[in-house]
């Protein structure tokens, strides 16, 4: 299983101009997590895809082994010198909105860590795709915990027809690749550490046509609420480091 801790932040800036310093600070950031660091297993940095008049929003989304990978990776002398000028600089119109997300198995299921996680999947190729066509989705149980653990069968089969496997899947499709079949290069679904009941989606796609598709295929469950997809363009750092 990759990396157990996993941070999705907004990081909203007083403008442009900071907004691309920024960038361009975190993604030096990435290439020495990628080079140096083990224990972060993604480092991708991201704004929105469509909404073209939002030009200071920033996304990272990170995922490190533990804990202590990431309380390493912030006493780096890189992390600490973009902390350094981020505070000294003031690039911030509100104070970020970061969410701690782990893996549902970890709270919910006896399960190694080192088995697959039947809650996500990732295929190298995500590392090669020019333009991936990211999502986050955020979904609220009204019946909190309890029913969002009711809920881990239906996220099981989504997950596996992402991937490609699902028992509703047609025989050729089972024969391909899932990126190949699905169009679904990443596909993880990850508990809330800050709310009970709280399920985040993050996936990744060829292109917004397989995002339809897929979604399509899900269904609707009862008793939820789903916030507005946040669709988003990667433009620095890596969303998948090959195993060591």
């Amino acid at each position: 299983m990759l990396g157990s801790m996993i941070l999705v932040a907004l990081l909203p800036t007083l403008n442009a101009t900071y907004r691309d310093k920024l960038l361009e600070t975190m993604t030096n950031v990435s290439h020495n997590a990628f080079a140096n660091e083990p224990g972060v297993h993604q480092f991708a940095l991201l704004t929105p895809r469509y909404n073209e008049s939002d030009n200071t929003s920033l996304y990272s989304i990170e995922r490190y082994t533990d804990n202590a990978a990431f309380q390493s990776h912030l006493n780096t002398s890189i992390v600490t010198d973009m902390f350094t000028w981020i505070n000294a600089s003031n690039i911030y119109q509100a104070p970020p909105t970061v969410y701690q997300l782990g893996p549902l198995s970890s709270t919910t299921e006896n399960a190694s860590s080192t088995s697959p996680s039947p809650y996500e999947f990732v295929h190298p190729e995500v590392a090669k795709a020019e333009d991936p066509f990211v999502v986050v989705r955020q979904v609220d149980y009204a019946g909190g915990a309890k029913a969002a653990n009711a809920s881990l069968p239906y996220w099981k089969e989504v997950v596996a027809r992402a991937r490609g496997d699902s028992e509703q899947s047609g025989d050729d499709e089972k024969d391909k690749p899932g990126s190949a079949s699905t169009g679904t290069l990443a596909y993880g679904v990850f508990g809330s550490s800050d709310q009970a009941g709280r399920i985040f989606v993050l996936a990744v796609y060829v292109d917004e046509t397989a995002f339809r598709q897929n979604t399509a295929a899900e269904g609707i469950e009862e008793g939820i609420e789903v916030s507005q997809p946040r669709f988003l363009k990667l433009r620095g750092g890596f969303l998948y480091k090959p195993p060591a």
